[in-house]
């Protein structure tokens, strides 16, 4: 029987810089949280914006490159100026891509000469209150363990700039997503959506905009959903989180597949003509059929993943490997690997030979391409485990290794004949999270259940 896994990554957890100890403001990806409270506060992002330039001029011998774009949460706008302020004491060259979802903001900075780093603000899947920011580098994409404690001290030490005489510039660079959509076009032939009928959901988020006329410009008849953000509706009954919506629309519709992304464009779960739902689980076994990627013997997951594409995985004579979760660390295994795909059932899917990051759209157009080659339209690889995720809002997040959680973890997983389970607090959110798999779904939603009830008591 696997052993119980339970982890304590999260926002406010603490680490260590040249024998120095302080409280991190990065959670699993990024920094995230609700918009006006510390460290996202107007006068804290000054300050971040601050320690941004100080820590992005250390290595370089010239103004650093910064590329800055947003999702369509109302926050976006004055987070950003409050984070240019701080920059731009400093002779920093600032970019502004405006709207622009996460993973193209991560092509342009790391796949072109045009830019040193790139600050995207975005929370990702959350409602419209929270927001957040993910740094990434030309060098490393994002960033390591290291690099967040470099920030974190700047952010906590570092003085605003006192002297005026080299300021930084901004120039807005609405053209920036054009070269980001003609570097996708290129790893496809010409039109070769020609003649499917497609759905997706945009999240009213950062692909809202272009993403549907893009898919059009590739010949798909397209139905397209949640492309009208106001600020407030990203996220909302609507994306990746709530495909509920977009498959009543593919029930309703004849259509080839449907689509739905989430607020900044990195998570995707698909639906067969049939409505049925394949999270990213399901979308990395299918897209193990792929040319591009059948030749991979290490397939990447995490603790989270189906133990039926492990399954899979292995009898397909290749090996499963499991990561903590957050796409930053599938993708270090990735590397060490020399895979080219790994995900997160989540819907972070890594495709290596476009970019080193979760794609939403990439991905989209690799399914549809496994799809017509296989002529596989169910989507459809290996049979899973029954499996239940059980979110529980806690007040506090402690040490799940120490008693008496661990007593309670163990006293359920005693209770578990055959199955895995998985205890871990979310990195974004105030969120425990409990998954369970067992050899029926009635054995793991009760033992799910009784266990999320028992902790949640605990740690009140």
């Amino acid at each position: 029987m696997p052993e119980p896994i339970f982890y304590t990554l999260a926002i406010g957890r603490f680490i260590t810089l040249k024998g120095l100890t302080m409280q991190t403001i990065f959670g699993t990806d990024g920094i995230r949280g609700k918009f006006g409270i510390t460290p996202l506060s107007p006068l804290d992002l000054i300050q971040l914006g601050n320690a941004l330039a100080h820590w992005t001029q250390k290595s370089l011998s010239t103004s650093p490159r910064i590329l800055i774009g947003h999702d369509t949460r109302e926050s976006a706008s004055l987070m950003k100026a409050a984070l240019k302020t701080g920059l731009l004491q400093h002779a920093t060259t600032l970019f502004d891509a405006g709207v622009i979802p996460t993973p193209a903001l991560f092509y342009l900075v790391t796949k072109t000469n045009e830019y040193d780093f790139g600050i995207m603000l975005t929370a990702s899947h959350n409602p419209y209150q929270d927001n957040g920011i993910k740094i990434f580098s030309k060098k490393n994409g994002k960033l390591s363990v290291t690099e967040e404690a470099e920030i974190t001290k700047l952010f906590y030490e570092a003085p605003l700039h006192q002297a005026m005489n080299q300021l930084g510039t901004d120039t807005p660079s609405p053209l920036a997503l054009d070269t980001y959509y003609n570097a996708l076009k290129k790893m496809f032939p010409k039109h070769f959506l020609r003649g499917l009928s497609l759905a997706i959901d945009c999240a009213h988020g950062a692909y809202a905009q272009t993403a549907p006329a893009f898919l059009e410009s590739l010949g798909a008849n397209l139905i397209s959903l949640a492309t009208e953000p106001n600020g407030k509706n990203i996220n909302d009954q609507c994306g990746s989180l709530h495909p509920e919506t977009i498959q009543q629309i593919t029930l309703d519709h004849s259509v080839n597949a449907s689509f739905a992304f989430d607020g900044d464009g990195d998570r995707i779960c698909a639906l067969t003509e049939s409505g049925t739902i394949m999270d990213g689980d399901d979308l990395v076994g299918f897209l193990m059929h792929h040319p591009q990627y059948e030749k991979n013997s290490a397939i990447v997951g995490t603790i989270m993943s189906n133990q039926g594409l492990e399954s899979f995985v292995t009898d397909q004579k290749k090996t499963f490997y499991r990561t903590p979760v957050g796409d930053k660390r599938v993708l270090e295994k990735m590397k060490e690997l020399g895979s080219t795909i790994g995900g997160e059932p989540s819907g972070h899917i890594i495709l290596k030979d476009f970019s080193e990051t979760a794609d939403a759209l990439f991905v989209l157009l690799r399914i549809i391409e496994t799809a017509l080659l296989t002529k596989n339209w169910s989507l459809h690889a290996f049979s899973k485990f029954p499996q239940i995720l059980i979110n529980t809002p806690v007040a506090c997040k402690k040490d799940l290794s120490q008693k008496p959680y661990v007593d309670i973890i163990a006293a359920q997983e005693t209770s578990l004949c055959n199955g895995r389970l998985v205890v871990r607090y979310s990195g974004t959110e105030s969120l425990l999270r409990v998954m369970v798999e067992a050899t029926t779904e009635e054995q793991a939603l009760s033992v799910g259940t009784v266990l999320s009830e028992q902790l949640a008591q605990a740690l009140k």
